[in-house]
């Protein structure tokens, strides 16, 4: 799949030998990091009401929500201090953290 360099699904993860991979949206990105697909060490995500490039561990990110991504449900990335927005705004089931985000909880998105 082609990547859209301006697209605002677009996630990056970054290997400890600063290797950076690009893919089409966070569940694609933490899928290939969560089954070793990709040696990150850590990701970046664009934040869902600005756009603004930040890390993984900074950010929560919303499940089951109304927000679709490009290859279907998501992991949407939100500022904690957004997330009750979020919630709200967009019916999400559950907010949970990077570290929440394990191989399993992806698969069933």
């Amino acid at each position: 799949m082609k990547l859209d360099p301006a697209s605002p699904w677009m996630t990056e993860t970054l290997g400890a030998d600063g290797v950076t991979h690009r893919f089409d949206t966070p569940k694609c990105a933490l899928l290939a990091w969560r089954s070793g697909k990709v040696p990150a060490t850590s990701a970046r995500f664009q934040e869902f009401y600005d756009r603004t490039w930040q890390d993984g561990a900074t950010l929560e990110f919303a499940l089951g929500s109304d927000v679709v991504g490009p290859m279907g449900e998501d992991a949407v990335p939100v500022d904690p201090k957004r997330a009750a927005k979020f919630t709200t705004d967009h019916h999400a089931s559950r907010i949970v953290k990077l570290e929440e985000l394990t191989q399993s909880v992806l698969e069933s998105l």
